[in-house]
């Protein structure tokens, strides 16, 4: 019994996860369409770049033909330091996701290991459940309702 509610509980703290990057890429395109050196048909992409640089994830292979990855990096690293809230947000989320990995697999590399060493003493607690999911809805509010609305939406539907 015990094993079956642990693995319902990974499930459900990645599928926050899910939601806290979706709500890191869409905070990331709303920065970038106020820049207008960026063409605007690189925006979507850069966000979701950034994101997944933030949340540990592999390089998209468009992603890394079409930027300078390493610029990038920084620029979203300058950006994550400025905005505290989606900080928060992406240390909690690459914590929650470390311990997902250790629950499940055992030792591993650390997930976005560059960004918990330059914001992870901030933030000293471990998440749990109850507040790494108010982190999630309560970093929402950030948002222009239409992104927010939507986020909401996506979490309804796939049970997040």
């Amino acid at each position: 019994m015990f094993g079956w509610l642990k693995k319902r509980l990974i499930r459900r703290m990645l599928g926050l996860t899910d939601a806290a990057q979706m709500v890191v890429a869409s905070a990331l395109l709303n920065h970038y369409s106020h820049d207008s050196s960026i063409p605007a048909d690189h925006r979507a992409a850069r966000a979701a770049a950034g994101a997944n640089y933030l949340f540990g994830k592999d390089t998209d292979v468009g992603h890394a033909s079409q930027f300078d990855l390493s610029k990038l990096q920084a620029e979203v690293t300058r950006w994550l330091q400025a905005n505290e809230a989606f900080k928060k947000l992406v240390v909690q989320s690459l914590r929650v996701l470390n311990t997902a990995r250790y629950a499940t697999a055992g030792a591993g590399p650390v997930i976005g290991e560059a960004v918990l060493s330059t914001f992870g003493r901030d933030y000293p607690d471990a998440p749990d459940p109850q507040t790494f999911e108010a982190s999630v809805h309560g970093t929402l509010q950030h948002l222009p309702t239409k992104d927010r609305e939507s986020i909401r939406s996506w979490m309804r539907r796939t049970g997040r």
